[in-house]
């Protein structure tokens, strides 16, 4: 039962109804009751003692001001709409058994019970749903509409006088569920237990989804009297759920079928947790031989020797990913040069939960590199080849030239005859035109 508003039509219902112990019980808000003579807590629902962390024996023992330090009770009258017989307030601190100060919307009335006057307070935390998409109602044996809330009304389309009275299964059921969800209630009311659920109901602008938990209605005297629901409205988070469901089975899809990488979950100690079949091809292994494995085991005993594939995790780890590249051990014992990431997975608090391995086979393109490689160092060696034949072949033209000049040089200086000296000039002058073209020819040789 949520919001102050909801209180006052529940306790006009206890009247009726004889249901205020059950709508107590059932409360998906905080609910305690407290004397206002002595501000001790006298009961408290399931809910309050979830909320403030108590037993439902250990917060009878309190007294209003054990969960509402007196400290803030001057700061919550700014807070709040008050008057003698009702306060509502948002952002209001309580304390918890374990010390901690939590804020929640309170909404109190004083009730009187027997002649005494009681104060009932409820209270939601931020976990708590909305009253607006929430459904409150009770009904009859046959299914006759006895009470709805405000937030029913507005979640139905309808106003209150237009429910009231009505069948809920002939009217507010789409028809293909009307059967099932009758017996459901016949169900309820033969074991007198409740009954969590989840069906659409009809509204006026079309079918909503809601999440219900039911419990069963009994008079002063005991008797069953009807059934009280109380239905959350989950037709958004649905869709949503929907929408995620279809994008991650989409993806599991295209991961699973995903040929040319191997893609597979590790958890934190490294231990593979899934297996697509481009791992499958890659590796040589099926996922019932690898879950469970350690993900070392496709790495060279080198590898493992230096430890690799732990660095290979701490750097994924403390930077968020880990890129390399090495020889990897298929299930033949064949090597196969892979392309590996890993990426660290972690939660909204940054808390490390496991690691997504992606792997490509990049062996063609390494035995590729690895020809080309092989073909620039052969001709590498086969110019430096050329070039000290070049250099060669050069010094037998040169040296015999070099030679004869130098013998030439020593006759033009002992020979006395002009007629002489001036033969041996022409013949050096030849010489040395011979050497002119000749080092052109080896410049051009050598350059090529």
């Amino acid at each position: 039962l949520i919001g102050c508003g909801v209180v006052e039509e529940s306790y006009q219902l206890a009247n009726e109804l004889d249901v205020f112990k059950v709508v107590f019980e059932n409360s998906l808000c905080g609910m305690l009751l407290a004397d206002l003579t002595t501000n001790k807590i006298c009961l408290a629902n399931e809910k309050a003692c979830e909320i403030l962390g108590y037993t439902k024996e250990e917060i009878k023992k309190l007294q209003i001001t054990n969960i509402h330090p007196s400290n803030y009770l001057s700061k919550d009258k700014k807070s709040g709409k008050r008057d003698r017989n009702y306060f509502s307030g948002g952002k209001i601190p309580v304390k918890r058994k374990d010390g901690h100060i939590i804020y929640v919307d309170i909404h109190s009335i004083s009730v009187k019970i027997n002649g005494k006057t009681f104060l009932l307070g409820v209270f939601t935390g931020l976990e708590n749903i909305d009253v607006t998409e929430s459904i409150i109602t009770a009904i009859d044996k046959k299914g006759n509409i006895l009470f709805i809330n405000e937030g029913g009304c507005k979640i139905l389309g309808y106003e209150k006088e237009d429910i009231i009275g009505k069948n809920w299964f002939d009217d507010f059921l789409p028809e293909n569920i009307r059967d099932k969800i009758r017996e459901t209630f016949k169900n309820l009311i033969r074991r007198k237990d409740s009954k969590h659920i989840e069906y659409p109901v009809l509204t006026k602008n079309g079918e909503r989804i809601l999440r219900w938990r039911h419990t069963t209605l009994k008079n002063s005297r005991g008797k069953l009297t009807g059934i009280f629901s109380l239905g959350e409205d989950v037709t958004e988070k649905r869709k949503v759920e929907k929408a995620l469901w279809v994008s991650e089975e989409k993806y599991r899809l295209m991961v699973e079928n995903l040929e040319d990488y191997a893609i597979y979950m590790i958890d934190k100690n490294g231990k593979i947790m899934s297996w697509n079949k481009g791992a499958e091809r890659i590796k040589g292994y099926k996922e019932k031989e690898v879950i469970g494995m350690h993900f070392s085991h496709f790495h060279t005993k080198e590898d493992i020797e230096n430890d690799m594939p732990e660095k290979m995790l701490r750097i994924a780890k403390e930077k968020g990913k880990y890129k390399g590249e090495g020889w990897r051990v298929r299930k033949n014992g064949k090597l196969f040069w892979a392309q590996v990431v890993i990426t660290a997975l972690k939660d909204e608090n940054g808390n490390l939960q496991g690691f997504v391995n992606v792997t490509k086979d990049l062996t063609e393109r390494k035995v590729m590199e690895e020809k080309i490689m092989n073909a620039y160092e052969q001709v590498k060696k086969a110019l430096e080849k050329e070039r000290e034949f070049k250099r060669d072949t050069a010094h037998y033209f040169f040296n015999p030239i070099a030679i004869a000049k130098g013998y030439l040089s020593l006759a033009l200086e002992e020979v006395d005859k002009k007629e002489s000296k001036e033969n041996i000039a022409v013949s050096y002058t030849h010489l040395r035109a011979h050497e002119t073209s000749l080092h052109l020819v080896c410049r051009l040789l050598l350059e090529k």
